[in-house]
């Protein structure tokens, strides 16, 4: 692109150095036989843009910028404003946050003494089983006792006669010849 533009047939390039830059002038097109492909015609120059675009453009950026500032600003009070009235409520949640741990610390330790009876009333339960067994096993003992005793054929024993006495029965008080000072008076 730094390279210097060929030379239009027909024009002066002396004519063309001693111009201003950005001034144009018209010029007669040449005849399409002399005339430069599309392909290799040279590049546009930049145009100057007045200075009342750029300074819009700027004032427009300001303008933008000043209200995205005020829009902050704005919302920044009404997020304060918003906590502040959202105060008591998150004094609220982390008082029910803390009672709502107490509580569960409570279930557990409910949870682990139900846990604790239980067992022990496994290990009760295991123990009348065993204790229904080992009565089982001594029927069963007795059972056998039982029936060991009555093939033994002992003679029944008959029924002893009935003493008849008297017997003597004293409804007198006895004599107490006894004497205490306790009343206060001698003996």
């Amino acid at each position: 692109m730094t390279e210097p533009a060929p030379a239009i047939p027909g024009a002066d390039p002396r004519a063309r150095a001693a111009r201003a830059p950005g001034t144009a002038t018209l010029r007669v097109v040449p005849p399409l036989e002399t005339a430069r492909p599309l392909a290799t015609a040279r590049p546009a120059t930049a145009t100057r843009r007045p200075i009342h675009v750029v300074v819009a453009v700027g004032m427009t950026a300001g303008l933008y910028a000043l209200s995205l500032a005020g829009v902050t600003a704005l919302q920044s009070a009404t997020d304060a404003q918003l906590a502040a009235d959202r105060a008591p409520a998150a004094g609220a949640v982390a008082q029910l946050k803390s009672t709502h741990d107490a509580m569960e610390g409570s279930l557990d330790r409910l949870a682990s003494a139900y846990a604790k009876v239980a067992n022990g009333y496994q290990a009760i339960t295991d123990g009348i089983v065993g204790h229904e067994q080992a009565l089982a096993a001594l029927r069963q003992q007795v059972e056998a006792a039982a029936g060991s005793a009555a093939a033994l054929s002992v003679p029944s024993l008959s029924r002893l006669p009935a003493v008849s006495g008297s017997a003597v029965t004293v409804r007198s008080r006895p004599v107490a010849n006894a004497c205490t000072t306790a009343s206060g008076k001698p003996c």
